[in-house]
């Protein structure tokens, strides 16, 4: 007996990050490797 195929689905929140992550230069004015970049100058070390 042949098995069936399983199909998985990627989780929403997934989606959710993705869209967060595409408005953020919209929302605050900077992109994720703009974001990226400012935390990296200030990070305490």
């Amino acid at each position: 007996m042949a098995r069936s195929a399983v199909q998985y689905a990627v989780h929403p929140a997934v989606a959710h990050g993705q869209a967060i992550i595409a408005g953020l230069a919209d929302s605050t004015g900077r992109s994720l490797p703009q974001w990226l970049k400012l935390v990296a100058a200030h990070k305490s070390g």
